[in-house]
């Protein structure tokens, strides 16, 4: 080595495809994505060799590269897993042409997992072929494929005998019959999603599916054939009227106990019979979606909300008939409290008022959606008041001895067990101040001691709290006894267990991990004096609002910067956008606290005297005609010193002008162009950055 040295030559370096065992290397490979190991491949043959291994090629996903590669590539890199591949995932693989998918076909011999799901021209005689040559398959999703038809359906039935689920949704050539064939001879079926599909209301499919003992989840939206008789055979097994018990007054035919999931959404022909004979008959539901559904009265809802025990996601959207009578039936019913997802858009008849009620009384409510409603900002005060009340629950339990460790390692993914998402989207009653509200009350926050001693002395330090880092079930231990809690408190709700979260509806803007700290130039300060202490600041509720969209934007950057603990530029942010919407420079003084205030007043003077030297030399410039309103509004631009109109700066300058100053220039310029007075007011004339060749350039808001 010494003389390799010497010489100016580099020492050999060991390839690890060569001197590792084979074991090991693939152990090491199996971490990596289907790029990395196609980028690895190509580092040598040895490379090459071990990244096509088979095993490493056990679960084949084009979820993330399927726009990417080819076909023929695709079925190059099937055939390399080989008989390793148990997991197939071709999700939106559109461009498969027949003889790859012949060649997936012969490739694949003992698939458990297969989705083709928007694969709408794979070949109908490989898929034929595909079901044929791997009976174990446990899991088909061939939803929207255009060439699967009754055949495959019969393929499916008589060779897969362990299908637990079943996805034939929008299928145009599959009917009731091709899905019988399946039905009638996978009796380990747990999930049939047939949305869809034509002649669902076949009265020997309803008992064939009435007959599968392990159902969880049927999902028959957009059905437009079912009728009242089908969902009555599904339920009793005919269509005669459900016998009642005399004193119970319950159905005395076996519910389906095993039923957890129910899609009816977009059944044009059911009415308030379907929802009377699913009473006791579906003890278990946990999701009903009866989305666009016409036919769903108060009546209805009245009889059947208050027999289900454990629901937790109810989608009414559409159902346009209901009124506060079906929400009085939603809050009494036993699964108020577990109750997290609540979808009532385009209900034109229901009340603020109700919906209130429903907020104070479903304590654990996550989501809920009023789009196109007629509910007005009472409904958003409510929500806020909420979600301090869960903030409060959780601040004083945190503040025992005994979880006040917790402190360091609270972050937003914990507190979206507080988090409640509301959507008031195209509701005309709801206006900006509420908006504005929500911004104020999400950048509240609170300081605990994380020592246990007086916030008063504590040393502020910047605090990052990954989700991914904890471990031994701690939280989990703490929300189930702030449930306990608010369990015995019915008035006051309480946070939800991670484990319940709805993944359908989690913010994507929050990330794994997030800073609490009053500022973040004061995380060096740690290490100056480690043994100070030390505290973090948490927010006093937290509300992911959607609303109008000219106002998203603006409501999205807030609570972003709430989520990484950036309370000060969330605080200037809502600030500022208040003062946009009112037209109200002294809006912002109103809100701020005397040291604001104080920083504000050692500035005015400067900028003052900045703005008299603008309009003094706007005012001793030598006056000539102006032929346009864009001449104008460059003028008026000249004023603010060229500044963009979204920068802070602008704004400052625009709020601290002097205004009989600008009112005497701007009359001077009406006189001498004879424009409307009015187009041409200050707070209608945006102006931009001047071009380099001197002129102007503006615009009219």
């Amino acid at each position: 080595m010494e003389r390799a040295h010497i010489a100016g030559r580099r020492p050999r370096r060991l390839d690890p495809a060569v001197y590792l065992p084979r074991d090991v290397q693939l152990g090491v490979l199996e971490y990596l994505s289907v790029r990395e190991l196609a980028r690895c491949s190509a580092l040598s043959r040895a490379w090459h060799d071990v990244c096509y291994d088979g095993k490493l090629w056990q679960s084949i996903n084009t979820d993330e590269f399927y726009s990417r590669i080819s076909s023929e590539q695709l079925a190059r890199l099937v055939g390399v897993g080989g008989n390793f591949v148990k997991e197939l995932i071709l999700r939106g693989c559109t461009h498969i042409h027949v003889d790859d998918a012949m060649a997936i076909g012969r490739s694949v011999r003992n698939l458990r997992f297969l989705s083709l799901e928007g694969c709408r021209f794979f070949d109908h005689n490989s898929l034929t072929q595909m079901v044929k040559s791997n009976p174990q398959l446990e899991h088909i999703d061939i939803a929207g494929v255009a060439t699967a038809t009754n055949t495959t359906c019969f393929a499916i039935g008589s060779f897969c005998q362990n299908l637990t689920y079943l996805d034939t949704s929008f299928c145009q050539y599959i009917d009731s019959s091709g899905i019988f064939d399946i039905v009638r001879t996978c009796g380990r079926l747990q999930h049939v999603k047939i949305s869809g599909c034509r002649g669902i209301d076949d009265r020997a499919l309803m008992k064939a599916l009435r007959g599968l003992p392990d159902l969880a989840r049927l999902d028959m939206a957009e059905c437009k054939v079912l009728t009242d008789d089908s969902v009555r055979v599904l339920v009793s097994g005919s269509t005669e009227p459900i016998p009642v018990h005399g004193q119970t007054q319950r159905p005395t035919v076996e519910p389906l106990r095993s039923l957890t999931h129910l899609n009816l959404s977009r059944c044009k022909r059911l009415t308030n019979r379907t929802l009377a004979d699913l009473a006791h008959a579906v003890p278990n539901l946990q999701v009903l979606e009866v989305a666009g559904v016409l036919g769903f009265k108060d009546e209805g809802f009245s009889r059947l909300l208050p027999t289900l025990n454990e629901l937790y996601y109810l989608d009414c959207e559409g159902c346009k008939d209901i009124t506060d009578d079906t929400l009085v039936s939603l809050w009494r019913a036993p699964f108020a409290r577990k109750l997290k997802h609540l979808q009532l858009s385009s209900c034109d008849r229901i009340s603020s008022q109700g919906v209130c009620r429903v907020l104070r009384r479903c304590i654990r409510l996550q989501n809920l959606e009023l789009d196109n409603t007629s509910v007005n900002d009472t409904v958003v005060v409510a929500a806020i008041r909420v979600t301090r009340r869960r903030m409060n629950k959780l601040f004083d339990h945190l503040e025992t001895p005994a979880q006040r460790h917790l402190l360091a390692r609270v972050g937003v993914q914990e507190l979206n067990d507080v988090l409640l998402r509301v959507s008031v989207y195209d509701c005309p009653s709801i206006t900006w101040e509420s908006v504005y509200e929500v911004m104020r009350r999400n950048s509240e926050t609170r300081v605990f001691s994380v020592d246990g001693v007086s916030t008063a002395t504590c040393k502020p330090i910047a605090i990052t709290a990954p989700m991914a880092t904890k471990t031994g079930g701690t939280l989990e231990q703490l929300v189930n006894g702030l449930a306990r809690a608010g369990d015995a408190d019915k008035a006051s709700p309480c946070p939800l267990s991670p484990a319940d979260s709805i993944a359908s509806s989690s913010p994507a803007s929050v990330a794994t991990s997030y800073s609490f700290a009053r500022t973040a130039s004061t995380a060096s300060s740690q290490s100056d004096d480690d043994d100070a202490p030390r505290f973090v600041e948490l927010p006093m509720g937290l509300i992911r609002l959607k609303c109008y969209y000219g106002w998203q934007k603006i409501v999205d950057t807030h609570f972003g910067r709430v989520s990484r603990g950036e309370y000060a530029d969330a605080r200037r942010l809502e600030h500022e956008w208040a003062e946009w919407m009112s037209g109200d420079a002294g809006f912002r003084s109103r809100y701020h606290d005397t040291v604001s205030e104080q920083r504000a007043a050692s500035t005015d003077d400067t900028l003052n005297s900045e703005a008299d030297q603008h309009a003094d030399a706007a005012a001793a410039a030598p006056r000539r005609p102006v032929s346009s309103l864009s001449a104008v509004a460059g003028a008026v631009g000249a004023m603010t010193g060229g500044f963009a109109p979204d920068s802070p700066l602008w704004f400052m300058r625009e709020r601290r002008f002097h205004r009989r100053r600008h009112d005497q220039l701007l009359a001077q310029i009406v006189t001498d162009t004879g424009a409307d007075e009015n187009a041409m007011s200050f707070g209608r004339i945006v102006a931009r950055r001047p071009r380099r060749n001197g002129v102007s350039q503006c615009a009219i808001a």
